[in-house]
């Protein structure tokens, strides 16, 4: 790591369009709409977490149900391809580490989608593990993927409150030097793998950028991604630009137009609905751009 302890927070900028879609969208666009050509598209693979969150974005817990089978995932993968998808992808979950399948999805991803980032979410509660190392490393072999490690007290509260450790200070305290002992681990090794920082890596942190400045400020000079933090996560804005392959309360994979109709139980439809879906938002970006997608 570098020897001073300024960090690189990378914050999304944020805009607004007239734009209207089915299902009652809010006439406004995902932040960071404006850096990429597609909308983002989250995958999520597996709705068990192994930390229990309060106000979790994605309604994640250890109780939840659900996962997204291999050929489900091919499905998805070879619409993305076949509608020439250049978009940002986000694996995520639940902890995306859990599913048994990641290596041959990540592989999959690479092979029929390389020119699309893939950002691959985790609360790092592996790292430690034995033959972590290895894993780690299995991931950063895919160039297109950014490894993005959550670290900030909402992932420490929610990994005391899906511990059996008593629910007070000292707890908390602990799992805390435990979350930034690993986070180190995980910075020190994707360098000395020779990672880019902010490309193959970075952490994630739930709120602004002073905060994060702050919080993190004991990592050093760091690649930081900063992350809305949602209150109320069932009442998010459906704002376009960033849809969703999600899987709902019986674990079957379904649209969603937006992130904000996930958590409000609002599917487009079933995987078969996501050229619509994706064409909806491509067409709300390019009335933004003022220009015309061929």
């Amino acid at each position: 790591m570098m020897q001073d302890n300024t960090l690189f927070v990378r914050s999304q900028g944020s805009r607004s369009v007239p734009a209207e879609a089915e299902g009652g969208t809010a006439p406004i666009l995902v932040q960071g709409a404006d850096s990429y050509e597609d909308p983002k598209v989250s995958i999520r693979i597996i709705g068990q977490c192994n930390f229990r969150c309060p106000a979790c974005c994605t309604g994640s817990s250890p109780s939840r149900k659900g996962i997204l089978s291999p050929d489900d995932f091919e499905r998805v993968v070879d619409i993305l391809a076949e509608e020439r998808f250049r978009g940002i992808l986000n694996l995520s979950g639940g902890e995306p580490t859990l599913h048994p399948d990641l290596p041959d999805m990540l592989a999959l991803l690479a092979s029929r989608l390389p020119e699309n980032r893939v950002i691959l979410f985790t609360n790092g509660s592996w790292i430690g593990q034995p033959d972590w190392r290895r894993r780690l490393t299995s991931f950063l072999s895919f160039s297109q993927v950014t490894v993005r490690l959550s670290l900030d007290r909402h992932h420490v509260v929610g990994a005391l409150r899906a511990s059996a450790m008593p629910r007070v200070r000292a707890s908390f305290d602990y799992l805390e030097q435990v979350a930034f002992r690993r986070a180190q681990a995980f910075l020190d090794h994707c360098v000395a793998g020779g990672g880019i920082p902010g490309r193959h890596f970075d952490v994630a942190f739930k709120g602004d950028r002073e905060a994060a400045q702050s919080y993190l400020a004991p990592l050093g000079e760091a690649p930081v991604y900063c992350i809305e933090l949602e209150k109320k996560p069932e009442k998010r804005a459906k704002k376009l630009g960033y849809l969703a392959v999600d899987l709902d309360d019986a674990g079957y994979p379904m649209v969603y137009l937006t992130l904000g109709h996930v958590l409000r139980n609002e599917p487009f439809g079933g995987i078969d609905a996501l050229p619509k879906a994706l064409a909806i938002n491509r067409e709300a970006l390019s009335r933004w751009k003022g220009t015309a997608r061929p």
